[in-house]
């Protein structure tokens, strides 16, 4: 479970495309290789990262003062 934290308003798909573009600069993929798989009008949202889990697991573990996510302590 990652927290992202952006400042689009959630109008128009705005604050969805922000949370889509601070992931693919994230994990340094163009943001149309990712997909908003649920949650269009809720806080929470599932994204499809085209990445093996072993990958996706090794990305988030990875210590990186400069990225623009956090991983919540206690989750996976």
């Amino acid at each position: 479970r990652l927290i992202v934290a952006v400042r689009a308003p959630a109008t128009d798909g705005r604050a969805n495309e922000a949370v889509l573009a601070a992931l693919a600069r994230r994990f340094d993929l163009p943001p149309r290789d990712l997909v908003l798989v649920s949650g269009t009008t809720s806080r929470n949202k599932v994204v499809f990262v085209p990445w093996a889990p072993e990958r996706l697991r090794a990305e988030l573990a990875r210590d990186d003062g400069d990225a623009p996510l956090e991983r919540r302590a206690g989750r996976p």
